[in-house]
């Protein structure tokens, strides 16, 4: 059984905005309860928006981006000017076929 897609779900893809928020959380070396009590987000919430569950609001992305230290035109680069590690395309994948099953 296929899930629908919605259109700002499928318009949004590109940016891997998920991944970007999980590999920044890593990289900082935050749990997510952590990011959580800095952000005054819950933990389920900011699991949904890293695994692409959810899709962040603006005033959710910017309250996340000012812990993180980035601007929001980090989550809104050019799709064509990712790069990705080869552990990242990885990652990619296997959240696509866990989204597909």
């Amino acid at each position: 059984m296929s899930k629908t897609v919605s259109y700002a779900q499928w318009s949004l893809e590109p940016y891997c905005i998920g991944l970007k928020l999980r590999s920044l959380r890593t990289q900082k070396r935050l749990t997510l309860s952590r990011l959580a009590a800095e952000t005054g987000l819950s933990t389920a919430l900011l699991s949904k928006l890293e695994t692409d569950r959810m899709i962040p609001t603006l005033p959710t992305l910017a309250t996340i981006s000012r812990v993180y230290g980035v601007g929001m035109s980090h989550f809104f680069s050019e799709p064509a000017r990712h790069m990705l590690s080869s552990r990242a395309r990885r990652t990619l994948r296997a959240m696509a076929a866990e989204r597909s099953r």
